[in-house]
């Protein structure tokens, strides 16, 4: 009998947990960081009572939003924003860290080209690891270095941010260039660039050769509906814009950032995700501040890719989004992430997809503590 075909009961993380990282091992999860600052997890899915194990503590300084890649028996963690040193800019770190699980030890590693913040990544069919988006570092630096010089002085901080928010999508340079890591050999890559300038906190998710890249945010506070499929033939990355415009249920029209996704049996499933609903339209209509006054919403919608279209299959118990997702067997495993209002969660929920019916059951629900990090997250 597999960890998958079991199916125990999973506990809640220790913590709640948003805007960290984590990857799959064997029959490991790894999770930590983001809300949960420099703390790192494990849970064993083949045990006969799976529960969460603090390991040693990320060295690198608190962050949010970084990257988790499981390849060649280690966990490969970069990335995010965070201070690279006290009093200093929130920045897109570049800096990259593993972690091996035979010995419990992390490595500090050669920095990345450029800091990635927001970025979608994945270990790609041919062996590299492969970076796709996040923001520029250099637009995102120099706002918070402005930032940071008024501090204590509201109307000067919101005049700033007002000004940083009001510009069109081309502004922030999101690059559209493809970062590659040869875990092998330890150096870094140039895996060519997308047809469009990329997004910031997109899905992406590997099957077969091939990549599926959802949605994300275009600008701040503004996301995107453009859902590609990427081939990966070994030398190249061929991308294709998919026919569908996005997954159904108001989702396509307005594109979400932060979703949770997996191959579930040969099925993409998407699940939650934030979005400002009406920025899209505002937009159109040439206001640059797009979110100005909005809502942001939490979306609960759990949706299958079938052929080229998607159906809504299934709902959470509650909005939800920017945390990690595994694929298991016939389910997708969501841990952790963010709630109406940007509350942290320790949830830990189990989507059974069901293929003949079409269907996803969810199990168990958990309702979410309130937690606050402190360190500037995802609009």
């Amino acid at each position: 009998m597999t960890a998958d075909s079991h199916r125990p009961v999973l506990p809640r993380l220790p913590q709640p947990l948003r805007q960290g990282c984590g990857a799959r091992l064997g029959d490991t999860l790894y999770v930590g960081l983001g809300s949960a600052g420099h703390a790192w997890y494990a849970l064993d899915l083949a045990a006969d009572a799976p529960a969460w194990q603090r390991l040693a503590d990320f060295p690198g300084v608190v962050r949010e939003q970084p990257l988790a890649l499981a390849a060649h028996g280690r966990i490969w963690v970069l990335g995010g924003a965070g201070q690279p040193r006290p009093g200093q800019p929130t920045v897109a770190l570049d800096d990259m860290y593993s972690f091996d699980p035979a010995t419990g030890v992390w490595q500090q590693l050669p920095s990345a080209p450029r800091g990635l913040l927001g970025a979608a990544a994945c270990v790609l069919p041919s062996g590299p690891l492969a970076f796709f988006g996040g923001v520029n570092p250099d637009v995102f630096r120099a706002y918070t270095s402005l930032l940071q010089r008024v501090t204590g002085q509201e109307d000067a901080a919101a005049a700033l941010t007002r000004q940083y928010l009001s510009q069109p999508c081309e502004a922030y340079r999101f690059p559209a260039s493809v970062l590659g890591y040869d875990v092998q050999h330890g150096h870094w890559l140039d895996l060519g660039e997308g047809p469009v300038a990329g997004c910031a906190g997109s899905a992406l998710v590997a099957q077969g050769k091939g990549l599926t890249l959802i949605h994300g945010e275009v600008k701040p506070g503004l996301r995107g509906t453009a859902i590609w499929h990427i081939h990966d033939d070994g030398d190249n990355l061929d991308w294709h814009e998919a026919p569908s415009s996005g997954p159904e249920g108001g989702l396509g029209e307005e594109g979400v950032a932060g979703a949770y996704a997996g191959d579930v049996q040969g099925t993409l499933l998407l699940a939650g995700g934030a979005s400002f609903p009406g920025a899209r339209a505002r937009y159109a209509a040439g206001h640059r501040y797009a979110h100005q006054g909005l809502t942001k919403t939490w979306h609960d919608g759990i949706f299958a890719l079938q052929g080229t279209r998607w159906q809504r299959v299934g709902q959470l118990p509650q909005g939800m989004g920017y945390g990690v997702s595994f694929a298991l067997g016939d389910s997708l495993l969501l841990v952790g992430g963010e709630v109406q209002g940007g509350a942290a969660t320790d949830a830990v929920l189990r989507l059974h997809w069901d293929s003949a019916s079409g269907a996803v059951r969810v199990s168990p629900s958990a309702h979410p503590p309130p937690h606050d990090s402190g360190l500037i997250t995802a609009v």
